[in-house]
Order: C-alpha cells, then structure tokens, then sequence
C-alpha cells in the first residue's frame, strides 16, 4: 500500500509540474508579447507533453530502466485513444481549424518517418539528425498555416489565457513546475516497478512502463476534458496531436542524444506498425471535418485499451 499511495502522489505530481510549467511559461510568453493564440498553440501541448519528455529522460539516466522507446510508443498510443476517445465520449466535437487539420496530416507523415529511423534497429545520435530536421520542418509548414488562421478559430485556444500575473509570479511558478516533473519523473519508475511485482501473469517491466505512461499523461487527459466538455474541439484535438508530433519526432531525438536506445525486432514488425494504425485511425477525423463522435469516440477508447491489452498478455 505504501507503493501505491507513493505512485499516486507522483503521478499527481508529474500532472501538477505540467500545470504550473504551462502556466508559469505561459504566463511568462504573454509578458514577452506573444498573444493568447500563441500560447495555447505551443505552450498548453508543448507542457502536457513534458511529464512524458521527463519520465523518459530520467530513465537512462537512472541506469536501472530504460522506457524510452515504451514510452514514445505508450503515450501516442494513449493520447490517441484514450484522451480523445474520453473526450468524444464525454461530448461529441466539430472542429474547424485549418491548422489542426494541418497537424493532423503532418502527425501522420511523422509516425512513418519514426518508423523508418527505427527500420535498422537502433535510433542512435546520427538519427537525431533526421528526427530533427523533420521536427523543424513540419515546425515551419505549422507556423505558416497558423498565420493564415481566420480569428474564429482561434477562440478556443485563447480561451486558455488567463490574466496576467507578474514576473515575479510567473518564474517561481514556472520552476516550481520544473521542480515537480523532474522529481516525480526520478521517483515514479521504481515505485511503478515495485508495484508491478505483484502482478504475476505480467512481466514486472512491462506492467511498470504502463502504468508509468498512464500516469505521464494524466496532464493531457485533464485538457483534453475540459476542452471537451467546454465545446472547444479544435483545442482538443490540436493538444493531442502537437503533443504526439512531439512525442515521435522531438522526443526520441532528445533520448537518442542522451542515451541512443535499441529497437527489438518483435517491436519493429509488431509495436510501431500498432502504433501508427491506432494513429491513421485520426484520417477518420481529418476526412471529417475535424467531427468525432461518440461511436468514432469509443472506437478510439476501444482500439487503446486492446493495445495495452495485448501488451500485458505478451
């Protein structure tokens, strides 16, 4: 019980480094000139992806696990299916945005570029180089389609700005923020592998990194319902599919520049190819435009708790 009371607190404090790195830095941003839509842009996506960014940056760094490529593979999976599955369950969305379709299309092109990276079975510092010229240009295509966004759509995003707080406010926030997703990243593995022993017809490792993915993504489920429940689709959908962009481009070229890390050959034909099937399950969607119902919703849910499904079975 004392594990699982420690896991809880981590996880809540990895969702609670998230808030208040997003709002410190956002907050921060706004004072600098950048305008609400910038910062529910980049910002909002950019901090609920960080407990994710933490946990697998801390892990080799431990040199006890390595969740890296799990983890890259857990969250996008996640993120997919079950904070919009939820989310559209929760309140069917209708989006508008040109730039969250734009995200859309380019997420996809960026789980097939993952999966070419990992084609020779190791991502090392050479492939940084390739996952990051991807990231910047598909950063580029991105913030040339967010300029010609028409002022409707950007509502929902600038729905997250609240008001200003001063310097002296926002920095502390923002490292407080820090504090928290690097000191419950450090702790959150072992308890999660301790708690994972009990659990027999699992292997401990993989059963860890599971319930170490659900709890990084805490932060993400929590926009993704609000934004839901608040009837702001494009939000959204745009979060989960910049956090993913993020999750599959600039994430493992991070991790590859820290520790390159090692592709099995049961992943590389098996994981990445689920992986990006629940992701082109977005086409639906992005055909759609930008609508997602609670059928589309639960499918999403349901295509995200097989995945995880069949990985506790392995």
């Amino acid at each position: 019980m004392s594990h699982v009371a420690l896991f809880t607190l981590e996880s809540l404090l990895l969702a609670l480094g998230a808030v208040l790195l997003g709002s410190g830095i956002g907050q921060l941003a706004r004072r600098l000139g950048a305008s609400a839509w910038a910062v529910g842009l980049v910002v909002v996506p950019l901090a609920v992806a960080a407990p994710v960014f933490a946990v697998t940056i801390n892990t080799p760094i431990q040199e006890r696990y390595n969740f890296t490529l799990g983890m890259i593979l857990g969250s996008t999976v996640v993120n997919v299916g079950f904070a919009l599955g939820t989310a559209a369950i929760l309140r069917p969305m209708v989006g508008s945005s040109r730039f969250v379709s734009s995200t859309i299309s380019v997420l996809l092109v960026a789980v097939l570029l993952f999966w070419f990276v990992c084609r020779d079975s190791v991502v090392s510092r050479v492939d940084t180089i390739i996952l990051l010229a991807g990231f910047v240009a598909a950063v580029a295509y991105l913030v040339w389609v967010a300029k010609e966004e028409p002022e409707l759509a950007k509502a929902p995003f600038e729905a997250w700005s609240i008001r200003r707080w001063p310097v002296w406010i926002a920095v502390p926030v923002a490292l407080l923020g820090i504090g928290a997703l690097v000191g419950g990243a450090w702790l959150i593995v072992p308890e999660a592998v301790q708690i994972s022993r009990l659990q027999p017809r699992s292997s401990p490792h993989l059963f860890g990194f599971l319930t170490v993915v659900l709890a990084s993504s805490l932060a993400l489920l929590w926009v993704t319902e609000c934004a839901a429940r608040n009837r702001h689709a494009d939000l959204a959908i745009g979060t989960v599919a910049v956090a993913n962009l993020c999750n599959l481009l600039l994430l493992p070229a991070v991790a590859a520049l820290v520790a390159p890390f090692g592709v099995a050959n049961v992943t590389l034909m098996n994981d990445i190819p689920a992986t990006a099937l629940i992701t082109f399950l977005l086409l639906v969607p992005f055909l759609n435009g930008l609508q997602i119902s609670r059928l589309e919703g639960f499918i999403l849910l349901t295509a995200s708790a097989v995945y995880i499904a069949w990985q506790l079975r392995r």
